[in-house]
C-alpha cells in the first residue's frame, strides 16, 4: 500500500467528487398525472401554489453537474433554478434537473425530483377537480392531513 500525499488540490477535488455522490442527481422524471393534455395556465395556478414560479424566457438548465435544454425554468422566490420543464408531443411535461440547493424544501438526494413531481401533479390534479366540480355548481374545500394527503369537501350548492 502506499500513501500519496493529499495536496489542497487534491483534498478540494475529493470533496467536489464525494459532494456529488451525496447531494446532488440530474435527473428526467414523468407523472401519469401529466403525462397529456396538461393545461398550461393552470400548471401556472398549480406552481403558484407551491410558491414555484415559471421563467418561459429561460430555456437552458444548469448546475456543476449536468446541463439541459427546456421548455421553461422553474423558479423559487424569483430566482431560477436547475430545474425546468419540458413539453412532450401529447402536451405532457417531463420534469428535468437537479433539485439539490433549488430551496424546494425537499432536496433528498435522489428523491427530489420524484417529490417534486408528485407536490405539481398532487397540486394540478387538485386544481382540475374543483374547476371541474365548481362548473357542476359543487362548493368545493380542500384540506391536507398529517400525512400530506389532500382530501376535497364537496357540497352540492
Amino acid at each position: 500500500m502506499v500513501a500519496l500525499p493529499l495536496g489542497k488540490n487534491r483534498v478540494v477535488l475529493i470533496i467536489r467528487i464525494l459532494w456529488r455522490f451525496i447531494m446532488s442527481v440530474w435527473k428526467k422524471v414523468e407523472t401519469q398525472v401529466l403525462n397529456k393534455n396538461v393545461n398550461e395556465r393552470m400548471l401556472i395556478a398549480a406552481l403558484g401554489d407551491l410558491g414555484i414560479g415559471l421563467d418561459k424566457n429561460n430555456k437552458n438548465i444548469k448546475n456543476s453537474w449536468g446541463s439541459d435544454t427546456v421548455d421553461a425554468t422553474l423558479t423559487k422566490n424569483g430566482k431560477l433554478t436547475s430545474m425546468g420543464i419540458r413539453w412532450t408531443k401529447n402536451r405532457g411535461i417531463e420534469l428535468i434537473g437537479d433539485t439539490f440547493n433549488c430551496n424546494f424544501g425537499f432536496g433528498i438526494r435522489d428523491k427530489g425530483q420524484e417529490t417534486l413531481a408528485n407536490k405539481i401533479s398532487q397540486a394540478y390534479q387538485t386544481r382540475y377537480i374543483k374547476q371541474q366540480m365548481q362548473l357542476n355548481n359543487w362548493a368545493v374545500e380542500s384540506q391536507v392531513d398529517v400525512n400530506g394527503k389532500v382530501k376535497l369537501v364537496l357540497v352540492q350548492a
